[in-house]
């Protein structure tokens, strides 16, 4: 089964058991969801038996509402940020709302400009955007750690001396891969467990499970602990 988030635009492979879990409904109940590509409403994602296409979720993405949702526009372009984490560009008769993705652990959009096309961070379209800027130095952080979370509520602009000492004191956090179980590759990277379980859309119980070996992984890889897979691998 498939468990998608319309407001990050995540998709994940998950148990019918995984589902009810987060969800705290029944299995049952997902299994009907899941029939009818409903919405799990506790967690505000879709159940999909089958992998959605790229347009239902395209389609998905763009129909969610959001009340108070204020649109801006991003530097001298033609496009404008909301601060609900999305952007769309500005048409001569129309709008559209960029669909984005994760590239390692960032959420990305292609924007277009003098002909060209490239990647940026969503999290820094929106903080240029709704963020007063100091020196120019600050780093982009999101305040619950949940990178897929580029909500104008979840991100802030810090000195690097500030993120120094908020992560000095989780020095002894493991760090999580998520592992290709045909390539034995590296496909993601969390540097804890509870922002690995938090992005997974499982609980920290559940990924540290995974990690040491008690519960089989999924279709999609092997969680493994960094320094394991290294002993392992490297």
């Amino acid at each position: 089964m498939w468990l998608y988030d319309p407001c990050t635009n995540i998709l994940k492979e998950m148990s019918l058991n995984e589902i009810a879990e987060i969800n705290g409904t029944s299995e049952s109940s997902i299994s009907r969801m899941a029939k009818r590509r409903g919405k799990a409403k506790n967690i505000n994602c879709y159940v999909f038996k089958e992998k959605p296409t790229l347009a239902e979720k395209r389609k998905l993405y763009n129909s969610e509402i959001y009340q108070g949702e204020v649109w801006k526009r991003y530097e001298n372009t033609c496009y404008e940020a909301s601060n609900f984490g999305r952007v769309r560009k500005n048409y001569k008769t129309t709008t559209a709302i960029l669909l984005p993705y994760k590239k390692k652990k960032y959420m990305v959009v292609k924007i277009e400009e003098g002909g060209k096309r490239e990647e940026r961070r969503l999290r820094d379209i929106i903080a240029d955007t709704f963020l007063k800027k100091e020196d120019g130095k600050e780093c982009v952080v999101h305040k619950n750690g949940n990178y897929g979370d580029c909500s104008v509520w979840n991100i802030a602009r810090m000195s690097r001396t500030e993120v120094a000492r908020k992560t000095g004191g989780k020095s002894r956090s493991q760090a999580v891969v998520l592992v290709d179980q045909r390539t034995l590759e590296v496909v993601d990277w969390w540097e804890s467990a509870r922002k690995a379980a938090l992005e997974s859309f499982m609980s920290h119980q559940a990924l540290n499970d995974r990690c040491n070996g008690k519960v089989q992984s999924r279709k999609e890889g092997y969680f493994m602990w960094e320094s394991d897979y290294e002993e392992v691998f490297a």
